[in-house]
């Protein structure tokens, strides 16, 4: 079958053709319907030092994905075959003692797709039907495989009550955006959006910002301030920016929250006494989905139309055009980018 390899250790995906798999016990065969890029494969694409000391060549990329069951392999009794379904890209072990607590999102021994087992950037992917979310008929297979980054943005809205809330996004890509629609759909009232990008900032709007702030553009905090009235209630930290993470610690009120998913290249300073110790925040390390509770709150979502993920998918590819996604991703001119196989 066609597949995204990375093929030896170093920058660059080869599109080349590979061996089918075939499922194993406890998983199903599924035929990728579609897939979207994610911001760690550029990092893998890049062959950063985080890729370089994960991932072990050859292996195909890819961990966003939805697809249809073709097969069963032993053990298995569902999903039924024909079952249209979305994927949870993380791998559990399901005997660590986190897992034994039900906290399986930071399973200490989790697999991710595309990154230490072969993913979905392929015409099929075997993986454990644990790992399959049934979706309904009205669900695209586009959006499908975006529920696995839109669910990234659901779980850091899940630490506190955001009706009637102030909220900072400090980072507008797929995911920020997803978190500002998410937002307004728990109730806040103001949703400030950040981010150096206009073409992201647009995007930012268009899912339900009230404000939108050029990161580049003088005092970010006192702009933020300006526009709140004040300090925040939360902020949801989606660009992995030390600077953006220091700022979220000054414009958050004292007693509110912050949650924390992006992931930056270096460490980050921040004076924990004055600006977090003492000021009482806290701050949450957001890592994957809570399987399967965000799940569940993801699909509410696109069920009931109270976010449009649709609108975050911006451009279509094919996997044979795998350069020029990375190409996309790079000059931040674009929301999701979904694949066909």
């Amino acid at each position: 079958m066609k597949a995204v390899v990375k093929a030896v250790a170093g920058p660059g995906f080869t599109v080349a053709e590979v061996a089918g798999s075939e499922p194993g016990d406890g998983e199903v065969l599924l035929r990728v319907d579609a897939a979207s890029v994610c911001g760690s494969d550029v990092h893998l694409y890049d062959w950063n030092p985080w890729a370089a000391q994960r991932v072990h060549p050859p292996r195909v990329m890819g961990h966003e994905i939805s697809g249809t069951v073709i097969g069963h392999g032993p053990g298995v009794d569902g999903p039924a075959i024909g079952t249209r379904v979305a994927v949870e890209s993380h791998i559990i072990c399901g005997r660590c003692p986190e897992c034994m607590r039900g906290d399986f999102h930071v399973c200490a021994n989790t697999l991710i797709l595309g990154v230490d087992v072969d993913g979905g950037f392929a015409e099929s992917v075997s993986l454990p039907a644990r790992n399959c979310w049934p979706i309904p008929d009205s669900v695209s297979a586009e959006v499908a495989a975006a529920m696995e980054p839109f669910g990234n943005a659901v779980h850091a809205c899940s630490y506190g009550d955001l009706s009637g809330a102030t909220v900072a996004v400090f980072g507008c890509g797929p995911i920020g955006c997803a978190a500002i629609a998410v937002a307004r759909a728990e109730g806040a009232v103001q949703v400030i959006a950040l981010d150096r990008n206009p073409y992201r900032l647009d995007l930012a709007e268009r899912m339900g910002a009230t404000a939108v702030l050029n990161a580049g553009d003088g005092d970010v905090e006192a702009a933020i301030r300006r526009v709140a009235g004040g300090d925040v209630d939360c902020a949801l930290e989606m660009s992995g920016a030390g600077a953006a993470v220091v700022a979220a610690t000054h414009v958050v009120r004292p007693g509110g929250w912050i949650s924390l998913l992006g992931l930056g290249d270096d460490p980050v300073t921040m004076d924990l006494a004055s600006d977090v110790i003492i000021r009482g925040l806290s701050l949450f390390g957001i890592i994957g989905r809570r399987q399967f509770e965000t799940w569940e709150k993801t699909t509410a979502y696109i069920e009931a139309g109270t976010v449009d993920v649709a609108a975050l998918i911006t451009h279509h590819l094919s996997i044979d055009e795998i350069d020029a996604a990375m190409q996309l991703m790079k000059s931040g001119q674009c929301g999701k980018v979904s694949l066909a196989a």
